[in-house]
C-alpha cells in the first residue's frame, strides 16, 4: 500500500503531463479533479506500484481520499503495518511532500498483486 500527500502526488502527476505547479494547485482547488489530473495521478500510482511489487505485476485498483474508506486486508495493513518506508519527494520548481509504503510481512504468492493508494489531503 502506498500513502501519499495529495498535493505532492498531484504535483508529480503534473510533472508527468507537463502541468506547471501553480496550475496543479489551481486544479486541486476545484470541487473535483479534472480528467487530465485524475488520469495522470492514476498513471503515476501505476508507476509507483512497481516499488511494492516483489515479483510479477502490481495492479492499481483504487485511489481513496480518506482512510475511513480503506477496508479488507489493506485496511489491516493501514492500521498495523509490519513494515513502513517513508520518502520525502521533491521536484525542482514544484512543491514536495511525503510518500509512505506500508506492508505486511506476508508476501503474496500471486503473480498479480493488488495495490490501493490513500491520498492524505
Amino acid at each position: 500500500m502506498l500513502k501519499a500527500d495529495l498535493i505532492p502526488l498531484a504535483v508529480m502527476a503534473g510533472v508527468l503531463v507537463g502541468v506547471p505547479d501553480s496550475a496543479v494547485k489551481e486544479r486541486l482547488g476545484a470541487p473535483a479533479l479534472d480528467e487530465l489530473m485524475r488520469d495522470a495521478m492514476h498513471e503515476l500510482l501505476n508507476i509507483l506500484s512497481t516499488v511494492v511489487s516483489v515479483e510479477g505485476r502490481t495492479i492499481f485498483n483504487k485511489m481513496l481520499p480518506n482512510a475511513a474508506y480503506v477496508d479488507g486486508p489493506v485496511g489491516v495493513v493501514l492500521k498495523k503495518p509490519s513494515r513502513r518506508t517513508f520518502f520525502t519527494v521533491g521536484v525542482d520548481g514544484y512543491q514536495g511532500g511525503y510518500l509512505s509504503i506500508l506492508s505486511s510481512l506476508a508476501q503474496r504468492s500471486s503473480a498479480n498483486a493488488s495495490a490501493r493508494f490513500l491520498l492524505a489531503g
